[in-house]
């Protein structure tokens, strides 16, 4: 069986390859939610952490109000992250 794709399409994009890798990760965060107690307030949350296309993304949740947030940074060559 082959494999087609429409014209631009590669098959590495996200939605069909997936990310390069997923940890679950704690990260130090700050909600801004106006009405959390926590807005601004540097906190150690669990989450999940996940690398694509030189991007670490770290999806979590507030604690205090449940508030969904997604954090990114660039991914550093010098960073030991799994297959990123």
């Amino acid at each position: 069986m082959s494999w087609y794709y429409p014209e631009g399409v590669t098959g590495n994009e996200l939605q069909l390859a997936g990310p390069n890798y997923e940890v679950e990760a704690t990260w130090e965060v700050t909600c801004y939610d106006d009405e959390c107690e926590l807005m601004e307030e540097p906190q150690e949350v669990e989450g999940m952490e996940w690398g694509y296309d030189n991007v670490i993304h770290f999806d979590w949740k507030c604690p205090k109000c449940g508030h969904e947030y997604q954090n990114t940074r660039d991914y550093d060559p010098m960073d030991d992250h799994p297959d990123i």
